[in-house]
């Protein structure tokens, strides 16, 4: 069995619809915590970490999603991990960052194993993202991370070959389902769903 790779418009969790223009967030999120996600992603690396805080970030800071990002949300210091997976017990989603880079990094496994156990509790949703030149198969020593992309579907990422703003459009359907409402009467809305911001 392979990985599953989203190629249509319509993939996603089943929790949000396919929506354009711009509108404001009537409703509450899905549940009652802090964060919308949690984005793992190894911040050693200059792309991801520029791919996170230059492109993620603000299309969701757009749609009004709550996300943490450790570069940004953390203090720091010895209770750094702890920080660290208090955000993700708080967090409705987990965004997999998955590039050469994460997989060689040994700081992002105990983030890893806490998203997949939470997965497997359903106390979280994980979103794969495959960044640039990965090699899904050669994953190292997450075993769990093996497993976890055979059964999932990935979004898939890659410099000069992906559509910047489709990638935005399907990583944001995967988001917390919202309770809207049209801000103004030429918005359209499927599934009671707020239009997407800035795509």
């Amino acid at each position: 069995m392979g990985n599953r790779e989203g190629d249509g418009e319509q993939e996603g969790d089943g929790e949000t619809g396919k929506v354009m223009g711009t509108g404001k967030v009537m409703g509450n999120r899905e549940g009652q915590r802090s964060n919308d996600a949690f984005i793992v992603y190894d911040s050693a690396s200059d792309e991801d970490r520029n791919f996170v805080l230059k492109v993620i970030r603000p299309v969701f800071a757009e749609n009004n999603y709550e996300v943490f990002i450790k570069d940004i949300d953390t203090i720091g210091g010895s209770f750094y991990a702890e920080e660290l997976l208090e955000a993700m017990d708080n967090s409705l989603r987990c965004i997999l960052l998955i590039s050469q880079s994460f997989l060689s990094s040994k700081h992002t496994i105990l983030q890893i194993n806490k998203a997949i156990n939470d997965m497997s509790q359903e106390r979280t949703k994980i979103i794969p993202v495959l960044f640039g030149d990965v090699n899904i198969m050669e994953t190292g020593g997450h075993h769990g991370l093996s497993r976890l992309l055979l059964v999932l579907r990935c979004l898939r990422y890659k410099e000069g070959q992906t559509k910047q703003s489709k990638f935005l459009k399907r990583l944001l359907l995967r988001m917390p389902r919202r309770v809207s409402e049209p801000s103004q009467p030429g918005d359209i809305l499927l599934r009671n769903q707020e239009p997407i911001a800035g795509l």
